[in-house]
């Protein structure tokens, strides 16, 4: 079986064996699961020179699922998630450490709605296969807790023995199965292919609608309690720093910018 340093191509999300979760705690008590269940993504990755790695995922925000179906409206609704003005979640990984033979830390921007944030995750090495249709495969697993008002996710209600209904904490959850799709990696490209590359630049559900906020990264991932908006006694969500609709992740011109640019085409593609 391979190892992390052995990997190296480029590999595509299976949204059929993976897994995109999330829990939070409701009113105090209860943790309450959910998923999304359309996605996809891209990886290009070179185990032996890893910070020359890229990674980007799209997450359909419509398809958030808790099976409860009046729950489900409420979080598409501008309340939360405003599915209808931001039609998906991304993570545009360019930041990569290999951590040990098990772990790898993947730095990058992580967006949801308007707000883009800097994070860091620790994915946890599942290992290499090649499965009965000839497929070769990697596995990973993360968790990454962010807060709710960080992202702009500010609805809550009060509850009448204090505290608020919804948690602030929000705990992401990823399982990842990859299949290789070539060995190539793209390290330069002809100069007529940098406007494209310009075009492509955009999140690919950015077109029609509002520009993003981008806010220095936080603190810690730690919880800050039941929080929200709703009160003025609730904590108020972080200031907003307003900035260019892309914060830039890469240095211009280099194998990280071009390398981005070509996930991002895949990504538009579908």
């Amino acid at each position: 079986m391979q190892g992390i340093r052995d990997i190296h191509g480029l590999y595509h999300l299976d949204p059929a064996h993976s897994a995109l979760g999330f829990r939070v705690r409701h009113a105090g008590l209860s943790r309450i699961r959910g998923t999304f269940d359309q996605f996809h993504g891209h990886a290009l990755i070179d185990g032996g020179n890893v910070q020359h790695s890229a990674l980007m995922v799209s997450i359909s925000a419509s398809s958030i699922n808790t099976l409860v179906t009046d729950r489900d409206a409420h979080l598409r609704s501008a309340d939360f998630l405003d599915v209808a003005t931001y039609p998906a979640l991304t993570f545009v990984g360019t930041d990569f450490e290999i951590l040990d033979d098990d772990h790898v830390r993947v730095g990058g921007d992580l967006t949801i709605k308007d707000v883009t944030r800097r994070v860091d995750m620790v994915f946890a090495w599942g290992g290499s296969s090649t499965d009965p249709f000839g497929n070769e495969r990697i596995g990973f697993q993360s968790e990454l807790a962010i807060s709710r008002a960080g992202f702009g996710l500010t609805w809550n209600a009060a509850l009448e023995t204090g505290g608020w209904l919804i948690g602030e904490e929000v705990t992401l959850e990823i399982e990842a199965s990859a299949v290789k799709k070539g060995s190539a990696l793209p390290d330069e490209e002809p100069p007529g292919r940098r406007t494209q590359d310009a075009e492509a630049a955009a999140d690919p559900a950015d077109e029609g609608r509002p520009a993003r906020r981008s806010l220095e990264p936080e603190a810690s991932t730690g919880s800050a309690g039941e929080g929200g908006t709703v009160s003025a006694s609730q904590p108020a969500a972080p200031e907003v720093q307003t900035t260019n609709p892309e914060p830039q992740t890469t240095t211009p011109g280099s194998v990280e910018e071009t390398r981005i640019g070509f996930l991002r085409r895949l990504v538009r593609r579908g």
